[in-house]
């Protein structure tokens, strides 16, 4: 084995410096060489140990004997590496010369290279010398010849501008219209031209003319336009040239053009239809409409054809009508206030709307608000001082064109808020001429208001006479039994808010017939609906406030009938009263139902409605005589929600007459349980007062039902609270039964379930359909009878201690109060009372102080578990389980 190894370890004839030679790599590196060239030989592997290859090959002794085999192989193997080893060691030797006669080859053609671009570069920069050369003579020819361009044209310019101004003062001077507006404009565009060379004196001069020709042209054509417009019947051909040269003009000629022909226009207008004659009152708005009608078709057929069409004379005349009429308007009815009434309210704003909308269907799409914005000098206030909504002052002059301050600003802040928001436009911009006349009768809405109130209130004096003789018959299940006097105060009050919105300028001063509104609503619950009830029911009621304000006065009265438990129920004496009250409770409904969506839509209209009254200085100076009698502001909250809580007031008055009707017809039955003897030897059928209960019910209540049948979810509280009102009755009567024996109680606890299984059937008694009473009503009626249950089980026991009674019965109600417990032993005829309710007072206090949460929320599981399991005999559990098997054979439970 050692002359193996030393073999191997023998290499003194190879030619190979292996000292010289990295034989030892990282793992890294072992690693990256192994996944390109992927080997098996072991001696390849960096963790190879000879020993344990040694051993491999030789594993016993017998195998010694391929010793000189291996040996061979390894000899064939090392020369085989050696080879390899030194062809490698010569060809690196070989590419090595290689590349150093390449990197020296390289170099020398990178210095070859380097002198070239020095050769480029030199000749480049002899080359632009001498284009730069060229190009600096080229620079200066082109100068010169622009330069002597300009000359050219400037002299033009100049001579153009001496003979036009020449041309202009003759022309102006033959009043040659005609051809002096192309001159003028050709002037003013030269002028453009000169403009840098105001410095020179000559351009000085002729600009100074240029100005001066304007000012004298300007005052011509107004002069011609005043002396010729008083006897202007036919379009003038001077005046239409004129007409050109004032478009070339200042727009301020414009506008004082259109402001002498529209005062021109309206001169007549102004005299006949004043506010101090007879023709400028309301009544004779159908002739100032006439008038206008008349005078437009004769400016349309005339003296329209005069003016450019992008004047819009003929718009601008109707809106100086439509400002005219408006300031004569209010003019009059500050004159005549007292002879102001709603008819004519109402008929002049009818027809002066119709005109309106006749002129904005004319010219309402040519002519906005813009147009106003760009013929007006007027300094324009802020967005800010401008309401909402500003339908058309009074003219600041009397027929003189000048748009309102408050049109051009929210112009003016609608176009400064286009530039900010890239919010799409609207869908129709609004129109100057939409509330331009009737904005005058908004400070008179007051009159219109009074009117409406009046109406409303002559209206429910019908209502009231029309309920006293108001037959309530028998109606189809098709049909609804609503009172017909609901459905028309409501169509009045939409007709009246439709027209209320319309001569308010859709909704100024809304709160105002809101406030009527809400006082009538009030009044009609009170002296209509209320009164419509039998009379038995009035006496729930105190004296009503006069003033109908103090409506949580009413709304509590209505209440205090709720709440009232003890003394004798309401009655109702016949089927028709009723009819009487299911059909005001259904009126009730509809009328809550109503009122809320009126809320709505008031709410959606006063959002939208004007907050301010337009030009409110003119109105104050017009009306400062009656200004206490003026529109109220506007409060702050709107809203018909005590209105529509005391239709709900009514609606409960009725539910409780009813549930007192059906009541009072059984307490009778009820007031016998404790006249009958209970003690019994052994039970029986239910008692009779059970069956006769259920025969009451069984005629009554369909007939509740079948005129609540548009009403359902008022009639399930009809039968939530008559439910609940008999199990409290009953009740009551059960602790009235004495003395009483356990198979007396076991025959109360049979009438008990019996009662419930009649409780449970009474909202379907007599129905075609039959339907599955509500979860909260079986749950209700359960949990009222669960007591008399459970107080009848603690009386029936049998306990070998009085401390086992009072045990039971805080197993059974934990919830069960001291005086109850005495009704308890009273009913066991238990004389000595004192010690046991001491007993009772202790243990109770004592639980309620340790967990009085824990014993509220398992009294259910507590009622079901204790009922088998109290500490009783054992033949107390057999009578109450043969008592519960009795009771499911007759499927009372």
């Amino acid at each position: 084995m050692s002359q193996l190894i030393s073999e191997l370890g023998s290499n003194d004839d190879t030619d190979i410096n292996t000292e010289e030679l990295p034989l030892q790599y990282s793992k890294s590196v072992i690693a990256a060489i192994q996944e390109i060239v992927p080997g098996e030989d072991p001696f390849d592997s960096p963790d190879f140990n000879a020993v344990d290859y040694i051993n491999e090959r030789f594993p016993a002794e017998q195998s010694l004997h391929l010793l000189d085999e291996v040996l061979e192989e390894m000899r064939v193997k090392l020369s085989l590496v050696e080879n390899e080893t030194q062809q490698l060691v010569r060809q690196l030797a070989i590419n090595s010369q290689i590349g150093q006669d390449s990197l020296q080859s390289a170099e020398e053609s990178i210095r070859q290279l380097s002198a070239r671009f020095q050769e480029i570069k030199v000749t480049s920069g002899e080359s632009e010398q001498r284009v730069r050369a060229i190009t600096r003579d080229i620079r200066q020819l082109d100068t010169g010849k622009r330069n002597l361009t300009t000359s050219i044209n400037t002299l033009n310019h100049l001579q153009m501008l001496t003979e036009g101004v020449d041309k202009i003062r003759s022309m102006m001077a033959a009043r040659q219209y005609g051809e002096l507006a192309p001159l003028l404009q050709g002037v003013l565009n030269v002028m453009q031209h000169l403009s840098r060379y105001t410095h020179i004196p000559q351009v000085k001069q002729l600009s100074d003319q240029v100005l001066q020709n304007q000012k004298e042209l300007e005052q011509q054509i107004l002069a011609d336009f005043r002396s010729s417009t008083a006897s202007l019947a036919t379009p003038s051909y001077q005046l239409a040239e004129a007409c050109l040269v004032a478009n070339v003009l200042d727009k301020n000629v414009r506008r004082s053009i259109m402001e002498l022909v529209v005062e021109h226009q309206l001169a007549e207008y102004r005299a006949v239809f004043a506010g101090s004659e007879r023709d400028g009152w309301l009544t004779c708005v159908d002739l100032r409409r006439k008038w206008f009608l008349r005078a437009a078709v004769e400016f349309d057929r005339t003296l329209a054809q005069m003016f450019p069409p992008g004047w819009k004379v003929p718009a601008r005349l109707a809106y100086s009508f439509c400002r005219l009429t408006h300031e004569q308007l209010t003019q009059a009815m500050a004159l005549r206030t007292a002879d102001i009434d709603s008819t004519a309210i109402l008929q002049a704003h009818r027809l002066l709307s119709d005109m309106e909308s006749l002129i904005i269907q004319k010219y309402g799409t040519s002519f906005t608000y813009e147009d106003l914005l760009d013929n007006s000098n007027e300094k324009l206030p802020k967005p800010s001082d401008v309401s909402p909504r500003s339908p058309v002052s009074a003219t600041s002059s009397a027929g003189r064109f000048t748009p309102r301050s408050e049109d051009v600003s929210s112009v003016a802040a609608s176009n400064s808020n286009a530039g900010e928001d890239s919010q799409p436009p609207p869908a129709a911009a609004p129109s100057p001429y939409d509330g331009a006349i009737t904005s005058c009768f908004l400070p008179y809405l007051h009159i219109h208001l009074n009117t409406l109130d009046k109406r409303l209130g002559e209206q429910i004096e019908r209502f009231m006479s029309a309920v006293k003789s108001y037959s309530f018959d028998r109606v189809e299940e098709e049909e609804s039994n609503v009172m017909p006097c609901c459905g028309e105060l409501f169509t009045l009050y939409k007709n009246m808010l439709v027209e209320y919105l319309r001569v308010s300028q859709q909704g100024y001063g809304l709160p105002n017939l809101i406030a009527i509104f809400q006082r009538r609503l009030r009044e009609f619950a009170t002296r209509v609906l209320r009164e419509a009830l039998p009379q038995a029911s009035q006496q729930g009621f105190g004296t009503l406030p006069k003033d109908m304000k103090d409506i949580s006065a009413i709304i509590s009265q209505v209440q205090s009938l709720l709440v009232r438990e003890g003394g004798e129920s309401l009655r109702l004496s016949s089927e028709e009263e009723v009819r009487k009250v299911c059909s005001v409770l259904v009126s009730a409904e509809y009328c809550a139902h109503m009122t809320n969506k009126l809320q709505a839509k008031l709410l959606e209209k006063w959002q939208l409605a004007p907050k301010s009254i337009p030009d409110p200085d003119a109105p104050r100076k017009v009306l400062a005589a009656s200004a206490s009698s003026a529109i109220s502001s506007a409060p702050s909250n709107i809203s018909l929600a005590a209105e529509e809580e005391l239709f709900h007031a009514v609606l409960s008055q009725c539910i409780l007459l009813l549930v007192g009707h059906v009541e009072s017809l059984c307490d009778g039955y009820l007031a016998s349980i404790p006249k009958l003897n209970w003690l019994l030897e052994q039970t029986g059928d239910q008692s009779s007062y059970v069956s006769q209960l259920s025969a009451h019910l069984s005629t009554t209540v369909p007939l509740v039902r079948y005129h609540l049948h548009t009403s359902r979810k008022h009639f399930t509280r009809f039968c939530d609270k008559l439910a609940a009102g008999i199990c409290i009755k009953f009740t009551q009567q059960v602790y009235r039964c004495r003395p009483i024996n356990s198979i007396g109680c076991e025959q109360l606890l049979l009438d008990c379930h019996a009662l419930k299984a009649v409780l449970l059937h009474m909202p379907v008694m007599a129905s075609k359909v039959i339907r599955d009473p509500p979860v909260s009503y079986t749950r209700m009626v359960t949990k009222s009878l669960a007591r008399p249950e459970l107080v009848l089980q603690v009386v029936m026991g049998e306990y070998s201690s009085p401390m086992q009674l009072v045990e039971k019965s805080i197993r059974l109600m934990p919830d069960l109060s001291l005086a109850d417990f005495q009704k308890v032993l009273e009913l066991r005829g238990i004389k000595d009372k004192a010690p046991l309710l001491e007993s009772y007072r202790q243990r109770t206090s004592v639980e309620s102080d340790a967990s009085a949460t824990t014993i509220n929320s398992t009294t259910t599981t507590t009622n079901t578990t204790n009922t088998a399991t109290v500490a009783s005999p054992e033949h107390e559990l057999s009578r109450i389980a043969k008592l519960e098997k009795m009771l499911k054979a007759r499927r009372l439970i």
